[in-house]
């Protein structure tokens, strides 16, 4: 009995130690706060209340490429934003590569029928179209890149 309680002590002793206890290596992020977008996608905020990036997939025909969106709206999400973006480019969590993909946005007007809402960005078309998708958009307004991390499903 002795033996155990001495096991017990030990353990009680050291698991400070092994649970961390302490200073801490870990970065606390705020998890997005998305909402519906205006373009059929969801709206991301962007950092320090500079807007939101309104993230959307655009399919075509099956087996076709991809083209996924970012639509620059204001700090409400119900408005185009009103400064604009010098630059967007995102690291993309595909579930078929280990590694994230980079992929740069240039503005591209869509042509359509519906009017759409916000300043349009778009990549290439590309193999895009899972079921999940995950990552970090980066914007760049008046010189300053702002981040955001997203994930669709």
């Amino acid at each position: 009995m002795r033996n155990v309680s001495i096991l017990v002590l030990s353990m009680v002793a050291i698991l400070p130690t092994l649970s961390g206890c302490g200073k801490s290596d870990v970065v606390v992020t705020e998890v997005a706060k998305s909402k519906a977008g205006l373009n059929g996608g969801i709206a991301f905020p962007l950092p320090e209340s500079q807007g939101h990036a309104e993230l959307v997939v655009e399919r075509g025909k099956p087996g076709q490429p991809v083209v996924i969106a970012v639509y620059l709206l204001d700090e409400t999400a119900t408005k185009p934003m009103a400064g604009k973006a010098s630059s967007i480019k995102a690291n993309l969590q595909l579930p078929t590569d280990p590694e994230p993909k980079s992929v740069a946005f240039t503005e591209k007007p869509k042509a359509g029928s519906k009017p759409l809402i916000g300043t349009r960005f778009a990549t290439a078309p590309g193999a895009y179209d899972f079921d999940e998708l995950k990552g970090d958009i980066f914007v760049t307004i008046d010189g300053k890149e702002l981040t955001v991390p997203f994930a669709l499903r």
